[in-house]
């Protein structure tokens, strides 16, 4: 599929999702209502909903681009450099469960990684291997096709 239908059909899945859910708890008429009254609110929503169509898109090239971990390291940096700018313009206090919690992240997307590039080694390898062998069953093939083409003229 390409990137612009994963978009719709993920944006468009998700829309009837949020709608029926918030529909369901009441949600869905009060910012209806809320919006028809402040027309600031729904142009911030309008725009919301441009930028998140702009983010996904940069979101999916990157993945087509660099592949589904490379996305996820971009997406984490992201949230971390929030994380870190929030600290600087907001203060709030320090907790040691924000490093523990972006290193076993990092982390993971490490091994994840690593998991993925030893895969891939050992696939390269396994495919010589199979060529390796083909071409010795052919050769010995070869040789015994030989031997008895010999052994029959030999006979003569």
């Amino acid at each position: 599929a390409s990137r612009l239908e994963v978009t719709f059909f993920t944006n468009f899945f998700t829309l009837i999702c949020m709608t029926v859910t918030t529909f369901l708890s009441g949600d869905l008429v009060g910012i209806v209502l809320h919006a028809a009254r402040d027309r600031q609110l729904a142009f911030y929503m309008v725009v919301y909903t441009f930028i998140a169509y702009i983010a996904i898109s940069i979101h999916m090239c990157v993945v087509k681009r660099f592949g589904g971990v490379a996305a996820v390291v971009l997406a984490t940096a992201r949230k971390g450099m929030t994380l870190v700018l929030s600290f600087l313009l907001f203060p709030k206090a320090f907790s040691w469960y924000y490093v523990c919690g972006a290193i076993l992240v990092l982390g993971g997307i490490l091994l994840s990684s690593l998991y993925k590039i030893h895969q891939k080694k050992n696939k390269s390898l396994v495919s010589k291997n199979s060529e390796l062998d083909a071409e010795i069953a052919e050769t010995e093939k070869l040789l015994e096709d030989e031997k008895e083409s010999a052994s029959t003229n030999g006979k003569r």
